[in-house]
């Protein structure tokens, strides 16, 4: 049953349902032990447990040897080394995702370049940030994924000394109910007008 098992998977994943082909991979894996050290079975593990937001548990799945040159592999590795922390790690991952990420649903692909981006405003590098974010096409992109990327729009503008286009971005993130990052979005405008001298020590 190990190929209808991993095809049902394959179906889940293709329609963003990551637990249901968790749950049809872990089945495939009880029944056959060995599917734990193939390549397409790790990259297909490591895809699901990212859509499921389960960073941690994607990591191992995804850097193991085999998958070293995977672009497929270094789609997801570029999503979850962003989520956590890890900015170099993207970086290097990100070129070769890049070269087949056109490939993948348009969800993926704004999941991908958002990531990609963050960790290239992380790393300073915000005139390659700011190539990856003019590839996301603001209108295809969910209401969660839109406060991070204006969040991201907002600091390369800042970076750029663009004031007024970051404080616009911010003001659009503050008034989300992404409420960390409309935190984050707030402070960073406070700061802004702050610098300009738009606002007092006092005021702010």
């Amino acid at each position: 049953r190990r190929g209808p098992r991993m095809d049902l998977a394959r179906f889940f994943l293709a329609h963003l349902l990551p637990y249901e082909a968790l749950g049809m991979m872990h089945l495939a894996l009880e029944e056959d032990p060995a599917l734990a050290e193939e390549s397409a079975f790790n990259l297909m593990m490591g895809a699901a447990q990212t859509l499921a937001a389960r960073p941690a548990q994607a990591h191992p799945h995804l850097n193991r040897p085999d998958l070293k040159n995977s672009p497929d592999a270094a789609v997801w590795q570029t999503i979850v080394e962003v989520a956590l922390n890890n900015w170099p790690g993207a970086r290097i991952s990100m070129p070769r995702g890049r070269a087949v990420i056109g490939n993948y649903p348009v969800r993926i692909q704004a999941e991908f370049n958002i990531a990609a981006a963050q960790a290239m405003v992380e790393l300073n590098d915000f005139g390659m940030a700011n190539a990856i974010l003019a590839e996301i096409e603001p209108s295809l992109i969910s209401s969660v994924q839109a406060a991070r990327y204006d969040l991201l729009r907002g600091r390369v503008a800042d970076a750029s000394g663009r004031s007024l286009e970051a404080l616009t971005a911010f003001d659009l993130v503050a008034r989300t109910d992404d409420r960390p990052r409309a935190a984050e979005a707030t402070y960073r405008a406070l700061r802004i007008r702050h610098r300009d001298g738009e606002l007092t020590t006092d005021q702010t």
